[in-house]
């Protein structure tokens, strides 16, 4: 019964997809792939890096972290803040196209 719910339990059913903490920048370089699609690839990254990139525009911050991430430009689809209750951006989920 174990090795039944082990193997044919959908991975959706554990909702355990990577989170971006602050503590993993330093482990973690501070991107972490969450999302693999036909189309499109979907990423957090911390916005400390983004930060120390010192660009005028997070999304050219983004683009440079990503190019150099994936040995290309990447063609961004989506930026979305990730904040915290305090409305603090802790990062930014990126979509990017393939």
């Amino acid at each position: 019964m174990i090795l039944a719910f082990i193997f044919l339990t959908p991975r959706s059913w554990f909702q355990d997809r990577p989170t971006l903490q602050l503590s993993d920048l330093r482990h973690v370089q501070g991107v972490v792939e969450v999302a693999y699609g036909k189309n499109s690839r979907t990423y957090q990254i911390d916005a400390r890096l983004v930060e120390s990139m010192a660009a005028d525009k997070p999304e050219d911050a983004l683009r440079q972290i990503l190019a150099r991430r994936l040995k290309k430009p990447p063609v961004l689809r989506s930026i979305e803040p990730i904040r915290n209750k305090n409305n603090v951006i802790l990062g930014y989920t990126v979509v990017i196209a393939q």
